[in-house]
């Protein structure tokens, strides 16, 4: 009985949250496809932190926020309904978990996205001037992104850019200043100028024959 009471409450709680998404969905259906921007920090070894998830959510919704043929829903969403299903509790943002959230929002497609450090290497420039020895570090990382169909699981898509960054330092720099992740943030907006164009004409592609644009 008590399980039961519990299932109840969560249920219930899911749809008080989620009673604009189904007011809307019955009274301001308007035939755009409806897209979640889900990407999440990786707790795995690959490390993608809030700001890497942040800087890639960003650039996919700057890129498509005008497309009349989309209507975007924000990671937002989704983490509201994860804590009242969980009551507060931490939860992983896994893909099985994204789709059963998906479902819950009445979105048709999520986008979700990883993160993988293509490696670092440091090397001394053969240019030796007066304040002393250069050192240029480099990283390089690539960004996958995927669109996955809420309904059945599928990966409708698949996207991957790699991107790369560079600093000159000097020998009087501190090692400190090399680890700030600015080289890391710098390479993923430069996978993302690329990545969200291909995005974008994809998707463009795919929706083409939307009733908005007979």
């Amino acid at each position: 009985m008590i399980k039961f009471r519990s299932l109840a409450l969560k249920v219930l709680l899911l749809l008080i949250l989620f009673a604009p998404f189904v007011e809307e969905a019955g009274a301001m259906e308007d035939g755009r496809t409806r897209i979640g921007i889900t990407i999440y920090p990786d707790r795995g070894r690959n490390g993608m932190s809030e700001e890497d998830a942040q800087l890639i959510t960003n650039a996919l919704t700057n890129e498509l926020a005008g497309n009349r043929r989309f209507r975007l829903y924000e990671r937002r969403q989704l983490d509201a309904a994860a804590q009242e299903l969980n009551l507060g509790r931490n939860i992983v943002m896994d893909e099985n978990t994204i789709m059963e959230l998906g479902k819950i929002a009445g979105l048709q497609y999520v986008l979700v996205g990883s993160l993988d450090s293509l490696g670092r290497r440091e090397f001394q420039n053969s240019l030796i001037i007066v304040r002393g020895s250069m050192t240029t570090v480099e990283e390089k990382y690539e960004i996958n992104i995927r669109m996955l169909d809420v309904a059945t699981g599928e990966v409708c898509f698949s996207f991957s850019e790699g991107g790369s960054a560079s600093e000159v330092y000097t020998r009087f720099q501190s090692a400190s200043s090399r680890e700030s992740g600015a080289l890391k943030s710098r390479a993923i907006r430069d996978a993302m100028s690329r990545l969200t164009k291909r995005v974008s004409e994809t998707l463009n592609r795919e929706f083409a024959y939307s009733p908005l644009n007979l």
